[in-house]
């Protein structure tokens, strides 16, 4: 991609145009994508943010059931993020546990 950029030369106070090319390697095949706990529950809370500003604006115009609509839809996909959150967190204390029974070892 090129990219132009003016500028002015400042002891003969010429303007000049410089052309420059950038380029971004990326690789052929993305890779697995791993999305951080931390951003999912930014992103999360961003959701619900709007879900509650629409729900409110509804409401406000006295669609009670389009408001209630609105949270109950942002509420089920809420749930389904939280419920795989549990179980990653289940799956880590099974690991955790495991990990701790190899390490102790017990006399015969």
């Amino acid at each position: 991609m090129k990219h132009h950029c003016l500028t002015s030369n400042v002891f003969t106070q010429e303007t000049m145009t410089l052309e420059s090319e950038v380029k971004i390697k990326r690789p052929e095949k993305a890779g697995q994508v791993v999305m951080s706990l931390e951003v999912d529950r930014q992103r999360n809370r961003l959701q619900a943010a709007e879900a509650i500003a629409q729900a409110r604006l509804a409401a406000g115009q006295g669609d009670l059931s389009s408001a209630g609509l609105i949270l109950e839809n942002c509420r089920k996909m809420l749930a389904e993020t939280i419920g795989l959150d549990a179980e990653l967190k289940e799956m880590q204390e099974r690991m955790a546990s495991r990990h701790l029974g190899e390490r102790t070892s017990f006399p015969d």
